[in-house]
């Protein structure tokens, strides 16, 4: 049975780290003997103890900072920004302290089981925290007294074990999961480079031409001032660059408008099978095939579509995967303009360098992609099964 008690009674110590103008970089020194190293908010975000290249003295550890000293089997647990990440300091740690941007504490093992402690944080005390941050510029985790002071439901040891244990090995079977779809990903990026070679140098003398001698980039349209989305489902999808991931159009968030705007905008629709890239944005750079069932959506203003000139040279979908390659991308990214928000004019686009391998081999290619895209479905779908047990999981013990 559960007792109700403060987070403060399962630790031995919590605290958070010195004042900044305790810890100014105008104090760190040189790596050498005697020095402390000083554990900063990327140790906990990449969960890699050993990142980091700040030091100070002996002299002013002993003089102001002996009290935030880390130690064997520590959490150290982000509070600024980036709220909540944590890392558990392993045996063979460089002696240091935290930063003024970290929260340092040492369970009672006596009491709370380290990896029950990491579910309770991640998925009930942290939401709660994270509705208590101060501060409508950068977001801060509370005090460790007001953090202390959170009541927690704490079953008994071999209670807390059970549950940590049945989590943690469907969270490894997630991420077992999520890493064999990267890696069929990284599969078929290779594929692509053993067909055709690295585009951007073009080593295998492909044929070459310009984006503008076999296509006509077209953009989208915003939507109107003072117009919006429709409420529902209509007959116009209105496609967004956020829409636009995985070479393809995802179903899970398609916004609609009405008849309306539409009238105002329908000059700017897509095709079944025209090829998108986006132009504006964070996701610029990325483009796909829109599939025949979005024939005749609106495209947003931060993409284009790229309509063939002539008969087809290039299969649509090598082209997505040839735009998305290494090199291209960085041809890409070269080429925006960083000032604001990153955009690609369309006179960058119409001049990017096009390889024209034979037909063939371009079917080849997409019929592999084919090939790893059911295995990748099947994972995906196992994923989901799985995430949807964690998930279950974590809402009957910390929901």
């Amino acid at each position: 049975m559960s007792q109700k008690i403060k987070f403060a009674d399962c630790v031995k110590y919590m605290i958070k780290g010195p004042f900044g103008s305790d810890m100014k970089k105008s104090l760190y020194v040189p790596k050498g003997d005697g020095t402390y190293k000083v554990y900063i908010q990327g140790n906990a975000i990449q969960q890699d103890e050993t990142l980091g290249e700040y030091y100070v003295s002996e002299e002013y550890f002993h003089s102001k900072l002996e009290r935030f000293e880390v130690h064997p089997g520590d959490y150290i647990i982000t509070c600024d920004g980036t709220l909540g990440k944590y890392l558990k300091l392993g045996d063979n740690i460089e002696k240091g302290v935290i930063s003024s941007s970290l929260l340092l504490l040492k369970l009672d093992e006596d009491i709370i089981y380290d990896k029950y402690f990491e579910l309770l944080w991640e998925y009930s005390m942290l939401g709660y925290l994270a509705s208590q941050a101060r501060n409508a510029c950068l977001i801060h985790l509370p005090s460790a007294k007001a953090i202390g002071e959170v009541k927690i439901d704490l079953p008994p040891m071999e209670v807390q074990k059970d549950i940590a244990n049945k989590a943690f090995l469907i969270k490894n079977i997630c991420d077992s999961r999520v890493e064999e779809i990267r890696l069929l990903d990284e599969l078929i990026k290779a594929r692509f480079v053993e067909l055709f070679g690295d585009p951007k140098i073009n080593e295998k003398k492909w044929d070459t031409g310009t984006g503008s001698k076999f296509y006509e980039v077209k953009g989208g349209k915003r939507i109107p001032k003072g117009m919006g989305y429709a409420d529902g489902i209509t007959a116009h999808p209105y496609l967004r660059a956020t829409d636009m991931k995985n070479e393809t159009i995802l179903d899970d968030d398609i916004h609609y408008i009405d008849e309306d705007v539409f009238e105002k905008i329908k000059r700017y629709t897509v095709k079944g099978g025209d090829i998108y890239l986006t132009n504006v944005g964070v996701n610029l750079g990325m483009a796909g095939v829109i599939p025949d069932k979005y024939d005749g959506a609106n495209l947003t203003e931060n993409a284009v579509k790229l309509v063939p000139k002539t008969d087809l040279v290039l299969d649509g979908l090598f082209l997505a995967h040839y735009i998305n390659s290494p090199g291209i991308q960085d041809y890409i990214n070269e080429r925006k303009m960083s000032v604001g928000v990153p955009k690609l004019a369309i006179f960058r686009i119409e001049t990017m360098p096009l390889i024209l391998p034979p037909m063939n081999l371009q079917i080849e290619f997409i019929n592999f992609c084919k090939q790893v895209d059911k295995s990748k479905v099947a994972l995906q779908k196992a994923l989901d099964e799985t995430q949807t047990l964690f998930d279950s999981l974590m809402q009957k013990y910390f929901g």
